[in-house]
């Protein structure tokens, strides 16, 4: 939990850094004990596309499932116009002890709010 803990406070620092139209740079890594927050990429658009195929999974999300992952392109594409521009940022957020995913989550930074979504 304290690892957690520490990534919102993470996290908040950077929405703060946001706010003051701080550019991020995109090989820019924060590592926590057990994580490591980097750039969202190509490579993860398959684990993406693999939990929105969960029953329940998209419960709550403004956007219909896709239904191949070609789809998670423009996305993606979106997210890196941003981070380029200093208007948000999006994280893929993975575990440290592993080069295989095991999860994939995503935390995009726009101040001065901070949005989190978890894909298992």
């Amino acid at each position: 939990m304290r690892s957690w803990f520490r990534l919102l406070v993470y996290l908040k620092v950077w929405a703060i850094a946001i706010s003051n139209r701080m550019k991020i740079s995109q090989s820019y890594i924060i590592e926590t004990q057990r994580c490591r927050l980097r750039c969202v990429s190509l490579e993860d658009i398959p684990h993406t596309f693999s939990a929105t195929q969960y029953q329940g999974f998209n419960d709550g999300i403004l956007w219909e499932p896709p239904t191949k992952e070609e789809e998670l392109v423009e996305p993606y594409q979106r997210s890196i116009i941003s981070w380029e521009n200093g208007e948000a940022y999006t994280f893929t957020i993975e575990s440290k002890d592993s080069k295989n995913f095991r999860s994939l989550e995503g935390a995009r930074l726009c101040a001065p709010t901070i949005n989190t979504s978890f894909l298992v």
